[in-house]
């Protein structure tokens, strides 16, 4: 998955990311009646980016035991078939947008939620004083069992690398941003566009062909008219 894509599916998917995460950043965020108000959005800023960063953590780490599960176990063609699985979760996805399936990876959650009451403690639901404190905060927050979560991360799992691994993670990450930290009249239009259907369904349409793309890849740059198509290229290196 390319980082446009990936910011792309943070942005359809951050409605979900407000409904199962806001209260928990409100919580967290309680404004102080002696912080102004670019304060509080500092604040929640610095929480959000230390969701992000632990997001991109997380990318690097599996990306890279994606790369080196293929060295370890001596699989032929190992890179083709990451191409491959990551195609078929891409295109998991588009059908999860397209048909409004809310938690097709929510078994998942599960096995993170044994992870997240070992961490949880570190919380501390107090409100920060410090920006420092709100992104430690962000930090133990990206621990929030979630089945979206589960589904990039997989992605960045079949990346081939820790870089390509960081760089899905950061770019889900990024699409996330908009939905948790616009208040007020902002959020309510932002969540209403998002919330038509045909741009939900538009998106799902997207991956689909995204992941069909990659699946694909293979035997469409063997193509030599699409070699030369300076669109191919635009494309491959925009999405693919």
């Amino acid at each position: 998955m390319g980082f446009l894509s990936a910011i792309l599916l943070g942005l359809l998917a951050s409605l979900h990311c407000a409904g199962m995460c806001g209260g928990l950043q409100a919580a967290l965020n309680r404004p102080q009646a002696l912080r102004k108000p670019i304060e509080n959005q500092l604040h929640l800023l610095s929480m959000n980016l230390g969701r992000v960063t632990l997001y991109i953590i997380a990318g690097t780490i599996i990306g890279f035991v994606g790369l080196s599960l293929g060295s370890v176990l001596d699989f032929p063609d190992w890179s083709t078939w990451l191409r491959r699985l990551a195609a078929i979760m891409i295109i998991v996805i588009g059908f999860q947008l397209l048909f409004s399936i809310d938690k097709p990876f929510s078994f998942l959650e599960k096995y993170g939620n044994k992870l997240w009451e070992k961490v949880k403690p570190y919380l501390n639901i107090v409100t920060p004083t410090t920006y420092v404190q709100s992104f430690r905060q962000g930090l133990v927050w990206g621990f929030l069992p979630c089945g979206l979560v589960y589904s990039v991360l997989s992605v960045a799992s079949l990346s081939g690398s820790a870089w390509g691994g960081a760089i899905t993670m950061l770019g889900f990450g990024i699409g996330t941003l908009p939905a948790m930290l616009l208040t007020g009249q902002m959020f309510w239009g932002f969540k209403r566009v998002l919330q038509k259907g045909a741009v939900q369904k538009s998106g799902g349409v997207f991956f689909i062909l995204v992941g069909t793309l990659i699946f694909l890849a293979p035997q469409l740059a063997s193509h030599k008219g699409l070699q030369q198509h300076p669109i191919f290229h635009t494309l491959a290196s925009c999405f693919l």
